[in-house]
């Protein structure tokens, strides 16, 4: 399935950082920061990890929600080369949520959040402006925040962009249909044809079949996924253990996963072209650039 990677660069005039909380600037040299940072008014944890603190500031804004990656150590270390890499696990999700069970992973709140730890960092660090890495979920938010803040942020990624919800839906759905009818899987083939055309909003409907199409996935993605689920990713990424038991595992349920997330996807009515559209040059002085991978 293809993979499209958006790029936006953003070419807005810097603001001023925010006032100091507890800078600690410092020169050229290794970072290696993992706490519990107040952040929308709870604790909320951040790793800061790089070889050179003067590298450029990489916020990585995870997918789920749910999806914390900050105990992949291992997984993320090649960033820290180049980048001076942040993991933040958000409300719902991490460490964030073993602190704040009762706190939801509301897209605004995780956006406003955003915002306030990208000021914090940029002032932390004592940088201009940092890059946002959004995925999945992440990038549903990511582009929100730039929008909200483009001042704070040199450079946007996108990597498995929400464009539009229901065309993910249809997709998703056409995909397993296709695969399930060469496998001669008429089981699946009989469910999904019993479905008809997937609501994008019925959220009992979609976690039915979702996982089915695991099977049919790439080999490195179902490779990934199965890693999660069995807990062999526990021999490389020991830290594992120090999360939540409910967001360890794709196999367990995780907070902010259900009818009101899948709600606030289907009412994201922005498609891919209007995205196109909102972030030409004229509408929102951005420069984009669409990279699409086989």
């Amino acid at each position: 399935m293809p993979r499209c990677a958006l790029v936006l660069a953003l070419v807005a005039c810097c603001s001023s950082p925010p006032q100091p909380r507890s800078a600690t600037r410092a020169g050229a040299g290794p970072i290696d920061e993992a706490s519990y940072i107040r952040i929308g008014g709870i604790e909320q944890w951040v790793t800061i990890r790089g070889v050179d603190r003067t590298n450029p500031i990489l916020l990585v804004i995870h997918g789920g929600p749910g999806d914390a990656q900050s105990a992949l150590r291992n997984t993320y270390a090649i960033y820290e080369k180049s980048f001076t890499l942040v993991q933040w696990d958000q409300p719902g999700a991490g460490k964030t949520y073993a602190k704040n069970r009762a706190v939801a992973p509301d897209p605004d709140r995780v956006e406003r959040d955003a915002i306030e730890l990208s000021q914090y960092l940029l002032h932390h660090l004592g940088h201009q402006k940092l890059v946002l890495l959004g995925h999945s979920w992440g990038s549903h938010l990511g582009i929100d925040i730039v929008r909200r803040r483009p001042d704070l942020f040199s450079t946007y990624v996108g990597t498995g962009q929400v464009g539009s919800w229901r065309e993910a839906i249809q997709v998703q759905f056409d995909f397993l249909l296709s695969h399930a009818r060469a496998a001669g899987d008429r089981a699946t083939v009989e469910k999904l044809e019993a479905i008809g055309k997937p609501d994008p909003a019925d959220a009992h409907t979609y976690f039915s079949w979702w996982s089915i199409r695991n099977p049919y996935m790439a080999a490195s993605d179902l490779a990934w996924i199965n890693s999660l689920t069995t807990g062999t990713l526990l021999k490389t990424e020991p830290a594992i253990t120090g999360l939540p038991a409910q967001t360890r595992s794709l196999s367990r349920p995780r907070p902010g996963r259900g009818p009101s997330m899948i709600g606030r996807l289907a009412g994201w009515s922005r498609t891919t072209d209007s995205l196109r559209a909102n972030c030409s040059p004229g509408a929102s002085r951005t420069r984009v650039k669409r990279r699409t991978n086989a």
